[in-house]
């Protein structure tokens, strides 16, 4: 990856600033210069907030870094190019931010905006990302902020720390660049599942307990001493109680045939009782059947006469309609009768009244003439009217114009002093400039006394930290002291008990007469009385002893190293009060200043909190200098406004004297119309015309009214002379069916089942319902009969040799049987639940010694991981640092190449090497060996040029081995930040040297300083030049 373009507008010192860094790319060694401040390192900044949103120091994020200077509706933006496998990538991102709302008055917050931007060969946009951006990039580049600060960018300084830092510091860079935390959480993760496998173990103890407690024993209970004697006792027990319940079995198969005959005799008598009992129920229902035969014989004839009517009712039926029909037809033909007679006497009127309507066709004729005549007259008439309205449109104009023209000249006026006004406020810009300059350099030492104040609190919290911390000691110390004196008291204890045992059994070998080992006596006339020990207790004594000493020096050993803590930390302390003293003096001195700047900045007394008069100071001169900028453009827009209003008032002016010379041509006209139409006006005529129009409209419309209805009665006349004859024949025709019916219903009447008049029969109806209802009765009742017969035959047959039992007694010899079995089954199931019970608990048992067993194991093997992996093994090395050790030699081997190269062979890293066993490779600590002295010594010994180099091979090792591992795109840049300000003229030159060789590989390298001899040395540069108010401005120099 390289750097073709970085644009920053309105972000830190910068409004409006683009580098193009493909200037550099054929000669890549740039040098960055500038005054300390002036904003070099923002531009790595902006590249490092464009990829990752973050500036390099993580001290401000993009919301601060928004420009001081920037104008209130314009928003802080970062775009950067850079190039990689014949495509170029460009990333612009925007901070979330609050500017000036463009209508209207207040601000707007914006949200924040991220896009990555892909471009071929050629140009031409192949992709945008407006979503998931920073996902985009890292899939890209495959390192994170920190890894990318670490990789391109090498701060003041901190490579040359790394170098000679501990190796817990090592440690902590190294982690976090290499993510070997998982290592550390691994260590931890595995002391938890040893505690959970304990916690397991134990609950599985107290589970067996419980287990044992709960076992129901069917011989007599007994207490064994282990699990496993337990186990076998309960088997032992199940079985004896599985030939119980065979035995119980038995007895069950017994009581259950009993109960089978008991019960198959009761049921079967009370089969035959309820049989005895229904053939009595059925006969009763006889009886009752019997007694309703003569109602039913009632509800037959009723039955049978409704049905006779119902086949009468198509002839009845037929007759009605035939009656009706003779009504109709003689009902109409009266009607139609009755509309003739009504149209004769209508055309009698009709034709008594030719006369008047001659005399209406003469006046039409008469009316047409007269509305010809005013025809002729009304356009000259119209012409008039016409000229007249438009004559006094255009007076109600002209005034217009006149009021136009006056509103113009007044609102010029206006302008004009409002022009005025913002001149008065635009002058005082040049003094606002010279506040602003001061009032910036206020501001910067506001700024430094906050940092100062930070700085302080956090030295402030690390010295209280310090002092819990010694005093956590103290009381540590002293724990580790009375602790220690107990181990010795025991030791001094164990070692007499040894002793004793020793001298016991050394006395109890001696052979009598032999010199005694200890005084050389051959003879003992007082020799104490020992027992014989076994060599088992012998044993344990002497490991009580090697116990007691073990602990002893561990004790000892841990002291020793709570003290050097606790002296390590005195010094701590006291270089943090010196560190705080030293800040508080820098504040005061520092607040000093700020005042004394301030008083002379403005001439208001200081009454309250410096810093907030500092600010609302600002505040008021921000706003100042926005009311001169928009005064500054006010004072050009109304130049403008007046410009535009004398050209409109000139135009308004020409307007108006065309319409006064309109006016009286108009005028002339209307006099010479007057003279044709006389004292007519076109509405008068209108009104006349539209009143003859529409006489001559009534007339014509009256007489053709008249012809119609004299031609409607003639053709109605005709029409009821036909309707009169077909109504008289369809009367006399339906006459003729009716009288037919009569004499066919008459002979119906003489076959009737029962006597009827003719009307009882006309008027007669069938109830469908009661006609159903009686067949459903009588058919119910024939049912009845025959189901009644069928049921008793069946029972007398079923009956035929049985006698009535008596069914009490043997109810009684049943209810005994299943009495005897519930009891028998009752002690089946009571043995079978004790067993099922009995077998789930040794299963449970079983199950829990394979489990208690395992756990055991794997106890074992995780408390022994456990220990290797956080360094209690034979090489005091944990899994963590033994990882990171090989990164570090992974690291060092490619930073040798760089090294010997830019040192010609002289130097190489090593890992620095510790006495006594093991790997002999424990910690992180670098050395290096000097191939002109043909040692290996410490890197804290090189000089400030060899340190620099011995740097820059390291970091440039270190990115090529984190770019490997992640997997991500080369990074063909490099910035290095004040790192020469140290070096003295040789090591300067040596330094060059070596990036010199770098610019060969086809690396874009940076030099971040503000040394002068850099300038001279190298030619090529980016030039940061600030006005002297915080603002700054980017110049390119090539040659």
């Amino acid at each position: 990856m390289q750097p073709r373009t970085l644009r920053m507008k309105n972000f830190g010192p910068y409004l409006d600033e683009t580098i193009e860094f493909g200037a550099f790319s054929d000669q890549g060694l740039f040098l960055v210069s500038g005054k300390t401040g002036a904003g070099k390192t923002t531009i790595f900044d902006g590249m490092t907030y464009a990829l990752f949103g973050q500036t390099s120091g993580k001290l401000r994020n993009g919301k601060e870094m928004r420009s001081l200077f920037s104008k209130p509706t314009e928003e802080t933006e970062v775009t950067f190019s850079f190039s990689h496998g014949g495509l170029l990538y460009e990333v612009m991102r925007r901070p979330e931010q609050e500017v000036q709302k463009k209508r209207g008055t207040g601000t707007t917050k914006r949200a924040g905006k991220t896009t990555l931007t892909v471009y071929d060969e050629a140009g031409n946009e192949k992709k945008q990302y407006t979503k998931n951006v920073d996902s985009e990039l890292y899939q890209l580049l495959h390192l994170t902020a920190e890894q990318f600060f670490k990789i391109i960018m090498l701060p003041q300084g901190e490579f040359r720390n790394f170098l000679i830092a501990s190796s817990t510091d090592k440690e902590q860079v190294l982690r976090r660049l290499f993510d070997t935390e998982i290592y550390q959480n691994l260590q931890t993760w595995l002391k938890e599942q040893t505690a959970a496998k304990n916690e397991s173990i134990q609950t599985k103890q107290m589970q067996a307990e419980t287990l044992v407690e709960s076992f129901k024993w069917f011989e007599e209970a007994t207490v064994f001493p282990t699990l496993t004697a337990t186990k076998n006792a309960w088997q032992e027990d199940l079985m004896a109680l599985s030939a119980a319940i065979k035995s119980q079995q038995n007895v069950v198969a017994q009581d259950t045939d009993k109960k089978k005959k008991a019960e198959t005799n009761y049921y079967r008598a009370q089969e035959v009782k309820q049989n005895f009992d229904e053939l009595e129920k059925v006969r009763n229902k006889a009886t009752v059947l019997a007694q309703k035969q003569t109602a039913i014989s009632k509800l037959t004839e009723e039955k049978n006469l409704l049905l006779w009517v119902q086949k009468q009712i198509p002839v009845l039926n037929s007759l009605k309609l035939a009656l009706a029909k003779v009504s109709l037809h003689g009902d109409k033909r009266a009607e139609v009768q009755k509309q003739a007679d009504k149209n004769a006497v209508a055309l009698a009127q009709w034709q008594s009244q030719r006369e008047n309507v001659k005399k209406l066709a003469v006046k039409l004729e008469d009316q047409k003439k007269a509305l010809h005549t005013l025809e002729l007259k009304l356009p000259q008439a119209e012409q008039l009217e016409q000229k007249q309205q438009i004559l006094t449109a255009q007076k109600k104009d002209t005034l217009k114009m006149h009021k136009e023209v006056t509103k113009i000249e007044e609102a010029i006026a206006v302008l004009q002093k409002d022009y005025q006004a913002q001149e008065q406020l635009v002058k005082r810009n040049n003094q606002w400039q010279k506040t602003m300059t001061e009032l910036v350099k206020v501001q910067q030492s506001v700024k430094d006394y906050e940092k100062l104040t930070t700085t302080k609190t956090e030295l402030t919290d690390n010295l209280k930290q310090r002092n819990q911390s010694l005093k956590a000691m103290e009381v540590a110390i002293y724990t580790l002291q009375a602790e220690i004196n107990e181990a010795e008291e025991n030791y001094r204890l164990q070692k007499s008990n040894h002793a004793k045992a020793m001298i016991a059994k050394l006395s109890l070998d001696l052979i009598p007469g032999e010199p005694c080992p200890v005084c050389g006596a051959t003879e003992h006339p007082n020799v104490a009385i020992h027992q014989q020990d076994s060599p088992a207790t012998v044993k344990e004594s002497e490991a009580a002893l090697e116990l007691a000493e073990t602990n002893k020096t561990r004790l000892s050993e841990q002291l020793a190293r709570s003290q050097t803590q606790k002296e390590q930390l005195e010094k701590e302390r006291v270089h943090l009060e010196k560190q705080v003293s030293q800040i508080s003096d820098e504040m005061i001195t520092l607040k000093e200043k700020i005042v004394a700047d301030f008083t002379n900045l403005q001439t208001e007394k200081i009454t309250g909190d410096i810093f907030k008069e500092i600010t609302t100071f600002a505040s008021i001169q921000a706003e100042l200098g926005q009311q001169i900028e928009t005064a500054s453009e006010k004072q050009a827009e109304l130049t403008q406004v007046i410009e535009k209003q004398k050209a409109e008032l000139a135009l308004w002016t020409k307007r108006y004297q065309d319409q006064t010379n309109l006016l009286a041509g108009l005028n002339g006209e209307i006099d010479s119309l007057k003279e044709h139409v006389g004292d007519s006006d076109a509405t008068l005529l209108r009104n006349q015309i539209a009143a003859i129009t529409k006489e001559i409209s009534d007339l014509s419309e009256q007489l053709q009214k008249d012809q119609i209805t004299g031609e409607n009665l003639k053709s109605a006349t005709k029409s009821y002379a036909v309707q009169l004859k077909e109504l008289t024949d369809y009367e006399n025709q339906a006459q003729l069916e009716a009288n037919q019916l009569n004499q066919q219903v008459e002979q119906l009447l003489k076959q009737a089942p029962k006597e009827f008049s003719k009307e009882q029969l006309m008027e007669a109806k069938v109830s469908e319902q009661r006609l159903s209802e009686l067949t459903e009765e009588i058919e119910n009742y024939k049912n009845d009969v025959l189901v009644i017969k069928q049921q008793e035959e069946k029972l007398q047959q079923l009956l035929k040799n049985e006698t009535l039992p008596v069914v009490a007694e043997l109810l009684t010899i049943h209810e005994n049987s299943q009495a005897k079995l519930a009891e028998s089954q009752q002690q089946l199931s009571l043995l079978k639940v004790q067993q099922k019970d009995n077998q789930q608990l040794l299963d449970k048992l079983v199950e829990l010694l394979k489990s208690h067993e395992q756990e055991l194991n794997d106890l074992a093997e995780m408390e022994q991981l456990s220990q290797v992996l956080s360094g209690k093994n034979m090489y005091k090395t944990s899994l963590e640092r033994y990882v990171l050790q090989a990164y570090l030699a992974e690291i060092l081997d490619l930073a040798n190449g760089r090294l010997q190269q830019l040192t010609n062979g002289r130097y190489q890293f090593s890992l620095a090497e510790k006495s006594g066993g093991g790997r002999g490779q424990k910690g992180l600590d670098i050395d290096i060996y000097d191939d002109n002295a043909g040692q290996t010594r410490r890197v804290q010994t090189l000089s400030g040029g060899e340190s620099f180099i011995a740097a820059l091979a390291l970091a440039l090792a270190l990115a090529d081995v984190i770019q490997n591992r992640t997997g991500g795109i080369a990074l063909d840049a490099l910035f290095i930040d004040e790192g020469f300000g140290s070096l003295d003229e040789e090591a300067l030159e040596m330094a060059l040297e070596a990036l010199s060789t770098l610019e060969t590989e086809g690396r874009l390298i940076g030099i971040i300083s503000h040394v002068p001899a850099l300038k001279e040395k190298i030619v090529r540069q980016i030039n940061v030049k600030t006005n002297g108010v915080g603002q700054s401005k980017i110049a390119l120099k090539l040659d």
